[in-house]
C-alpha cells in the first residue's frame, strides 16, 4: 500500500470504533484504577460519533476527514481525553487539508501533527504517564520511516506503540486525578496511552498492517 485516502481515514475511524466498543470494559477498568473509570464511555461515545460524522463524506481530501472526525468528537465527549483526541484530529486535518491521499511522510506529519497539538492543549511533557508518552514516540518511528510502503511503516508504528505503552508501566503520573496516587501508579499501563494504542491500530488495520486475532 502506497496511497492513504480518503476513504481509507473513513475505514479507520470505523476500526477506531470497533476498537473502543470492543475493549470499552477493558478501558473502565484500567481507568477506575487510577481515574475516575469513564475512559471506555469516553472514547466509546467519541469514536461512534466520529463515525457517523464521516462515514457520508464524499469529499476527497483525507484532511477534511480528519477534521470532520475531530469535530464530532469534540461535540460528543468533551472531557479531557475528548478533548485532547479531538484537538489532535483537527490540528492534523488542517495540516493535511487539501491531500486527496498521504504516503509516508503525509501519514508521518499527521501523527506528528496529533502529537504537537495534544502537548499544546494538554500542557503535558514526555515522562509524565501521559498520552504523549505514545504519540512522540510513534511519530518519530513514523519520521524516521524509509521508503513508501505504508503497511511496513504502520507495521512500525504498531510495535512503537506497544512497545511505548509498556514503558508507561515504569512511569509516575503527573497529570490529572491519576496523579493523586502518584507511586502507586507504578506498574500500571497508563489508561489513556491504551487508548490511543487502539486509535494507531484503527489506522494500521486500514493499511492492511494489523489484525487482530
Amino acid at each position: 500500500m502506497d496511497k492513504f485516502t480518503s476513504k481509507d481515514a473513513i475505514a479507520s475511524f470505523s476500526n477506531i470504533d470497533r476498537n473502543m466498543r470492543n475493549h470499552r470494559d477493558y478501558l473502565i477498568e484500567i481507568d477506575g484504577e487510577l481515574g475516575d473509570g469513564d475512559l471506555g464511555l469516553t472514547m466509546t461515545k467519541g469514536a461512534a460519533a466520529a463515525v457517523e460524522a464521516v462515514g457520508g463524506c464524499a469529499e476527497d481530501d483525507v484532511g477534511a476527514v480528519l477534521k470532520k472526525a475531530g469535530f464530532a468528537i469534540a461535540k460528543a465527549a468533551p472531557s479531557t481525553m475528548g478533548t485532547l483526541m479531538a484537538t489532535g484530529f483537527i490540528a492534523a486535518g488542517k495540516a493535511l487539508a487539501g491531500n486527496s491521499f498521504l504516503d509516508s511522510k503525509g501519514m508521518a506529519l499527521m501523527m506528528r501533527s496529533i502529537a504537537e497539538s495534544v502537548k499544546e492543549r494538554g500542557k503535558a511533557n514526555e515522562g509524565d504517564k501521559t498520552i504523549l508518552d505514545i504519540l512522540f514516540p510513534v511519530a518519530r518511528a513514523m519520521e524516521k520511516f524509509e521508503g513508501g510502503d505504508l503497511t511496513a511503516l504502520m507495521k512500525e508504528a504498531v510495535a512503537t506503540a506497544d512497545g511505548a505503552l509498556e514503558k508507561t508501566k515504569e512511569m509516575i503520573n503527573q497529570h490529572g486525578k491519576a496523579a493523586v496516587f502518584r507511586e502507586k501508579s507504578l506498574g500500571r499501563v497508563d489508561p489513556g496511552s491504551s487508548a490511543v494504542v487502539l486509535v494507531i491500530k484503527g489506522f494500521a488495520e486500514a493499511c492492511g498492517a494489523f489484525c487482530w486475532e
